[in-house]
């Protein structure tokens, strides 16, 4: 993500940013505390920043693990994106459907993975997606279905 700063201008928020040609970029912001500006100019840079031919899942995973930062959260989607993304990291998120989820499934169950972990990276695929989708980068997000949780210990 870009750097960017939060200021005031005529008692609004604005979020304002320099580009690689040297022109300064501000908007305003529809927030009225300093963390929505914050939460807002995050959104705001996604959706700017974004391809306008549609996102592809890889891109969508790379700013979500972005937007973590040092969360463990972060930590999480770097070691099950070693997983997820090299079979469905090409996708657009459109053409992502509950086939793909199945074949995903049964892909890792041969590779000797229990569901437990199967549903750990397609849930985390989920909260990427719905993200996007809450942030506006994507129209919607498609369903993503999840092996059956494993009974307790």
């Amino acid at each position: 993500m870009r750097d960017y700063r939060i200021g005031r201008l005529k008692g609004r928020f604005v979020v304002m940013w320099n580009e690689a040609n040297g022109r300064r970029r501000r908007y305003r912001l529809t927030a009225h505390t300093a963390k929505e500006a914050e939460r807002e100019a995050r959104d705001l840079i996604l959706r700017i920043s974004a391809p306008p031919a549609g996102m592809t899942v890889a891109q969508i995973w790379d700013a979500y693990q972005a937007e973590m930062g040092e969360r463990r959260q972060a930590r999480k989607l770097a070691q099950t994106g070693k997983n997820v993304l090299p079979e469905l990291g090409h996708l657009s998120v459109e053409q992502i459907t509950t086939a793909d989820c199945r074949a995903y499934t049964k892909q890792r169950r041969e590779a000797g993975r229990k569901d437990a972990t199967i549903r750990t990276e397609l849930g985390c695929l989920r909260s990427a997606l719905l993200r996007a989708h809450k942030a506006k980068l994507i129209h919607q997000a498609p369903t993503i279905e999840l092996p059956p949780t494993p009974p307790p210990r």
